[in-house]
């Protein structure tokens, strides 16, 4: 978990800061609904599905409209617990 915590740290990419802060908030409820430690969990999984496209539209020149769509993703956060004996 702490290796996960310093790549974000480190990683400079625009969706580093947003996943640093999936993560801590996983890893808070992981330990606060199900009585696991800290140090024993690990990301099990990571996926990013496609969300819902909401679609606008931007006024141009002569009278003209021009489509925008704005997507959106799904972030899903599996953590697992490993067996510390």
């Amino acid at each position: 978990m702490v290796q996960a915590q310093t790549e974000l740290d480190y990683l400079v990419k625009r969706a580093s800061l947003p996943m640093k802060k999936l993560l801590e908030s996983a890893v808070a409820n992981a330990v606060t609904h199900t009585g696991a430690e800290k140090d024993s969990l690990f990301v099990k999984e990571v996926r990013v599905d496609k969300g819902v496209v909401i679609k606008r539209f931007m006024p141009r020149a002569f009278g003209r409209a021009s489509k925008i769509h704005k997507h959106s993703s799904h972030v899903t956060l599996v953590l697992a617990e490993r067996d510390m004996t």
